[in-house]
């Protein structure tokens, strides 16, 4: 705190009292303590950093940091007598796992000219191969999660994951070979989910060696459906670097998942199935280019499921196939946009909706299906503004808006033109039932026959939809109400009722 408040001016009198700070071995109260410091008094940041990994060094390996390249025995004048503070052959869980969290996340960058180590390496990817990587093999399983963690993070940052020197590769290759092994057979599933959700797109590179696919293919059969889906993304990124080993397999793997989505019973199958597909699609757009059609043709007759789940997944999956096949979904719009439509009506759930709303957005920005679907379909734009008033999520009403100027602005006079044109075409029992409602409410002004009319607008506009078939008897019980309550006040509303 005295360094948030006084900053740089503390810096004098933090030498000697780092000192006493470092005696007092690890804590997480001096793990924070460091990062404040740190944070707010950067010319520290070289003197916390040394000390700091000389600390975590020994607690973690036994003996005093050293370099890389660096003789057996190192100046041990960073941190005196730590080594008697902290023994060897110490080995608390909870200290091992606060050192390896605090490794991963503490600022270690520009440590390297000053341990005067090669300028294109990092002090670090050794210490991680040679030390941290063990403590993934640990009977407790918080001690493997922050190993696994630490291991990820400080290689993220580390510049090794570019470099194509022998030395890079096999040091980033055991790794992560450790760590795929770990993301397959660990007993818990957090630990898995874990390591394979942290493998970032630069390690890419490296998992795309075939001993690392095949790893990573097998954790397309994991139990958990988490795991699933990030190893079905990861895969489907790898499409990039070696199609060669990765295609085969994935082309099975998109053959089980459309045999699953229509042919399985169950409505978690598909739904899971639904969500791995669109991963695959999202991910290996390659891959998929050549399937849209078929793929295509499996997901819509499967989109009017009853299930919201499924149904939601479903659609999602034909965004994300509208960004890979763009113009090639035009002959199909006919038959995908009334089904947009219809989810868009759907009271019942809101994730239908929404999902719906992001679907017709990239379909008409890949598909070039712009400003015609309101011509096309008149009460399109009614149905958007009726959202945009009606609905509380801020999130809908955003994307609604993003999904209006997607689609772009029509001719108000042409607007005109087909919104009469299409209704001089409905017949009379097509016609809104709200519509008489709606007339009166505008004579009414603000009689006090006005709020009843809204009332009833909106409970008619409810008593009509068939998805909300779970409201229709409060709806009915309210109306009963209203009229006992206004007596001859409603009989206006007698021929909509």
């Amino acid at each position: 705190m005295l360094a948030t408040a006084v900053g740089q001016a503390l810096t004098k009198y933090l030498h000697d009292l780092l000192e006493l700070m470092f005696a007092c071995g690890l804590t997480e109260p001096l793990r924070q303590a460091l990062v404040d410091l740190a944070h707010n008094i950067p010319p520290l940041l070289p003197v916390i950093q040394e000390r700091l990994l000389n600390l975590l060094s020994i607690i973690l390996s036994g003996q005093n940091f050293r370099a890389p390249g660096s003789p057996e025995r190192v100046n041990s004048n960073l941190i005196p007598n730590m080594a008697n503070q902290q023994p060897a052959d110490a080995r608390d869980s909870e200290l091992i796992t606060l050192a390896l969290n605090t490794l991963g996340g503490f600022d270690f960058t520009g440590i390297t000219d000053r341990i005067h180590y090669l300028q294109t390496g990092n002090v670090l990817n050794e210490f991680v191969r040679d030390v941290v990587i063990n403590y993934v093999e640990d009977d407790n399983p918080e001690v493997r999660k922050a190993a696994a963690l630490s291991s990820c993070q400080l290689f993220i940052k580390d510049p090794i994951v570019y470099q194509t020197s022998n030395h890079a590769i096999q040091v980033v290759s055991q790794v992560l070979e450790k760590l795929l092994t770990v993301g397959i057979t660990d007993p818990d599933p957090n630990i898995r989910l874990l390591v394979l959700s942290a493998l970032d797109e630069k390690f890419d590179r490296h998992l795309a060696q075939s001993r690392n696919i095949r790893t990573l293919f097998i954790a397309l059969n994991d139990e958990v459906f988490q795991i699933r889906e990030i190893a079905i993304s990861i895969i489907g990124r790898l499409t990039a670097y070696n199609p060669g080993h990765v295609m085969p397999s994935l082309r099975k793997t998109l053959i089980q998942l459309l045999t699953e989505l229509e042919y399985s019973t169950v409505n978690r199958n598909k739904e899971e199935a639904a969500r791995l597909l669109g991963l695959l699609i999202s991910n290996a757009k390659l891959l998929v280019k050549p399937y849209v059609e078929p793929v295509l043709k499996v997901l819509l007759p499967k989109a009017h499921d009853p299930n919201a789940g499924v149904a939601s997944a479903i659609l999602a999956c034909i965004g994300e196939l509208a960004k890979v096949g763009g113009e090639d979904l035009v002959p199909y719009i006919k038959n995908l946009m009334p089904l947009i439509l219809e989810t868009l009506q759907d009271q019942s759930s809101s994730v239908k909706r929404d999902t719906s709303l992001r679907t017709l957005g990239e379909l008409a920005s890949n598909s070039g299906y712009v400003i015609q679907p309101y011509t096309d379909f008149p009460n399109l734009f009614e149905l958007f503004i009726g959202i945009l008033k009606s609905e509380q999520s801020t999130q809908t009403r955003r994307e609604t808006v993003k999904v209006m100027g997607i689609l772009g602005a029509l001719d108000p006079y042409k607007y005109q033109t087909v919104d009469k044109v299409d209704k001089v075409a409905g017949t009379a029992d097509q016609k809104d039932s709200n519509v008489d409602i709606s007339m009166l409410m505008i004579g009414l002004g603000n009689t006090e026959e006005y709020y009843p009319a809204v009332v009833m607008s909106s409970l008619m506009m409810i008593l009509k939809d068939p998805s909300l078939t779970t409201h229709h008897t409060a709806v009915i019980q309210s109306i009963m109400s209203m009229y006992k309550a206004l007596g001859l006040k409603c009989v206006s509303f007698l021929p909509d009722v």
